[in-house]
């Protein structure tokens, strides 16, 4: 039973391993599909910029929240917990005209993934 569990196991990686050379972007389906959630949620959001590389969101639904793009924070502790980006945070980032994917987290992007 436990060599029939090691093989499935051992199969199931090795596919996982193929399709992540099929990926559209560096990082997986599922969390592509995380992140274009929260860019709709993020149209609800209006940063004010506070400092630097720091910003004040005003959340429609939610209240305030401080987003600090250089530690990659939020005082939601959504981005700090998972290392996915809360809408806060992707509002920020697309009002400096970056890439969001840019500051997921390394751990979801494909390298690691792979390794």
């Amino acid at each position: 039973m436990l060599e029939g569990i090691r093989t499935n196991l051992m199969v199931r990686m090795a596919n996982r391993r193929v399709a992540a050379w099929k990926w559209k972007r560096h990082v997986g389906p599922r969390i592509e599909q995380i992140m274009e959630k929260n860019k709709l949620e993020a149209g609800y959001c209006i940063p004010t910029l506070s400092g630097d590389m720091k910003y004040q969101v005003t959340n429609m639904h939610r209240g305030q929240f401080a987003v600090d793009l250089a530690t990659k924070t939020c005082s939601c502790k959504r981005w700090d917990l998972c290392g996915l980006l809360c809408p806060h945070a992707i509002n920020c980032i697309l009002r400096r005209k970056h890439d969001p994917y840019s500051y997921v987290d390394e751990w979801y992007k494909r390298e690691p993934y792979l390794k």
